[in-house]
């Protein structure tokens, strides 16, 4: 058996190499299993393979408050109103200047604003007061107003000489709605029948509002496009248009 066991096993005299027995077959066309770069040192192959060579990139961790483009955080994200257009101190300078037309100017900054936040407030609370005397018409204000601002549009666009936006109408148009919400509040006390109000004040209450109304947005829309001589031309259409908004608080 030992003879067999040597001819399995010896393939020729073994080599003795400081001590230890070589495998003489470990480079007969075989990979190579060692995978430390050449002039690797014994003790960062002591370590387990750790060192420069595997070693992770340097990465950059930007503080919390800093977005991926470097500037500030202040200056990457604006508030929320902001992004939406809402500017309540704007809205307010904007109904002072409406409440009041004879006492506050009007600059042209102001005049050419297109803001629909405000519109759109105004709109909504003709409509929910209208609401509280048993009234549902949000269909008629918001058609009507879209009705007339899309009119009124196309009729700037033929007398002016520059093009005009149609959300400048608008914005124009729903502002100077502030004071027609005065028949909303007339309305719910009618409704509740106060014997101090005489029924017979809605009318001159309801052309009141119907011609301030009228003059502050013929007012804007002058200030705001240069149209002083066809004033008169503008004042007919935007009566006609607050007049319709008057009669359903009205009645």
């Amino acid at each position: 058996m030992s003879e067999i066991s040597s001819v399995l096993w010896d393939d020729g005299p073994s080599q003795e190499t400081g001590g230890m027995r070589s495998n003489p077959h470990s480079n007969d066309g075989f990979f190579n299993s060692d995978y430390s770069a050449p002039g690797q040192s014994s003790a960062t192959m002591a370590s387990g393979g750790r060192g420069s060579f595997n070693a992770p990139p340097a990465t950059y961790n930007p503080p919390f408050n800093e977005p991926y483009g470097g500037s500030n955080f202040d200056e990457a994200e604006k508030p929320l109103l902001e992004e939406l257009g809402i500017d309540f101190a704007h809205i307010k300078r904007k109904v002072t200047v409406i409440i009041n037309p004879f006492k506050h100017c009007m600059d042209a900054q102001l005049a050419q604003d297109a803001d629909l936040a405000g519109p759109f407030f105004f709109t909504c609370l003709l409509g929910c007061l209208l609401l509280l005397t048993g009234k549902v018409h949000f269909g008629y204000i918001f058609g009507m107003g879209v009705t007339g601002c899309v009119f009124l549009w196309a009729l700037l666009n033929v007398m002016c000489e520059k093009a005009v936006e149609l959300q400048y109408t608008i914005s124009v148009l729903g502002y100077c709605l502030c004071p027609t919400i005065v028949l909303g509040f007339w309305r719910i006390v009618a409704v509740i029948g106060l014997n101090f109000v005489p029924w017979w004040l809605s009318w001159p209450t309801g052309i009141t509002m119907i011609g301030w109304s009228s003059f502050c947005a013929t007012k804007m829309f002058v200030d705001g496009l240069g149209m002083a001589e066809q004033k008169w031309l503008i004042l007919y259409p935007v009566t006609l248009l607050y007049s319709t908004f008057a009669l359903i608080s009205i009645f």
